[in-house]
């Protein structure tokens, strides 16, 4: 009898718990099938920066990091049924990230990369979006009495049409 009760106990010990939070990630998102547009750098486009709670766990920030690129489909009303709005997704690029040596290193992945027929946005500006919402999601992440996050942006996976997308790979630090 008590081996019974001791079995499930012994068991429920060996499992491994993740912690789970709540966290606001931002994504770069398509505006296209909306009549809104957004000043980015001068210019004005169908595309924005704009923050999705999520529940994640596991390695942090590096999962955190990778939510970035999550789909995101916002709720279709009569005369707006986009089945996708995350601008990543909709072009194809990976995002990756890792811990060496105490920076995270994040890679945007253009090997699959496709513009998307609906969204007429150059892949630079989905590249600078996307590089504005991982600032802003670590940012948002960062505690003020922890270390600075220091970060490497690599852009890969480029073809010669393509190259000098290479020149927004860089260094950063998020501190509080």
């Amino acid at each position: 009898m008590r081996t019974f009760f001791l079995l499930p106990l012994l068991l429920m010990g060996l499992a491994s718990a993740t912690t789970l939070e709540v966290l606001q990630v931002y994504q770069p998102v398509s505006l296209h099938g909306t009549d809104m547009d957004h000043e980015f750098e001068g210019e004005h486009i169908q595309a924005r920066v704009f923050s999705v709670p999520m529940v994640l766990g596991g390695a942090m920030p590096e999962n955190l990091v990778a939510a970035i690129s999550k789909p995101l489909r916002m709720p279709p009303v009569d005369n707006y049924k986009v089945k996708e709005c995350n601008l990543l997704v909709l072009y194809r690029i990976e995002l990756h990230a890792s811990l060496e040596e105490e920076i995270i290193v994040v890679t945007f992945d253009l090997t699959r990369m496709k513009a998307h027929e609906d969204v007429e946005l150059p892949v630079r500006t989905v590249l600078e979006l996307s590089i504005v919402a991982l600032k802003t999601t670590l940012t948002e992440y960062h505690q003020s009495e922890n270390d600075p996050i220091k970060v490497r942006v690599a852009i890969e996976g480029t073809t010669a049409k393509n190259a000098s997308l290479k020149d927004l790979s860089g260094k950063f630090v998020i501190r509080n």
